[in-house]
């Protein structure tokens, strides 16, 4: 794991040598976070977690990796820059840590569920008409069922699954970027 680790780093910093690239903590910060997700979503799938209402909750894991992988990359960059970073500074490295876990969710979502799992879509779109169906009180007709399932289908679909993840992060991770700017941002003091 050490190895992993320090190749990842390696790679990071060969990356920054070059003046694009002089923002690897943010990238980094988004990298583990966004791995973190991705083992999470990982586990969720396997085990039908998204099928189990009860357990509807767990869904909010990977918000609590995306605020810590946020959290880090702004407090590196504060650190990096002696110690005071200004809001702007803070939002710029929240938001590319937002970006990289969003990026890798998103391209799980779309490779686990046309790949790995493409039966289990189905089985969420079914899943959601018999939800709403419950919610309801009452049976659908024919036309209306169909409908529904349909769209739950598109919805659920590889495609879907990796822009709701896409979306969902970025949006959270926006949020999550103000507050914690807002928070740990801190001019230098003139002495």
């Amino acid at each position: 794991m050490q190895q992993f680790i320090s190749a990842i780093d390696a790679s990071f910093t060969c990356l920054s040598s070059s003046q694009i690239f002089e923002m690897r903590n943010e990238f980094k910060c988004g990298f583990f976070a966004g791995i973190a997700s991705v083992l999470w979503l990982f586990f969720m799938n396997m085990n039908r977690l998204s099928l189990n209402d009860d357990v509807w909750y767990l869904v909010f894991v990977t918000t609590i990796f995306l605020a810590i992988g946020i959290y880090m990359a702004i407090l590196k960059k504060r650190d990096e820059l002696g110690g005071a970073i200004s809001f702007k500074q803070a939002m710029q490295a929240g938001l590319i840590a937002t970006f990289v876990v969003a990026l890798l969710s998103g391209i799980f979502s779309f490779l686990y569920f046309k790949y790995s799992d493409p039966d289990y879509t189905a089985k969420l779109a079914q899943h959601f008409v018999d939800a709403y169906k419950a919610r309801l009180g009452r049976g659908l007709t024919p036309e209306e069922e169909k409908n529904l399932l349909s769209n739950a289908t598109a919805e659920y679909s590889a495609a879907g699954k990796m822009m709701s993840e896409v979306g969902t992060d970025m949006f959270e991770g926006l949020f999550i970027t103000l507050v914690v700017a807002g928070l740990l941002n801190r001019k230098r003091e003139n002495i």
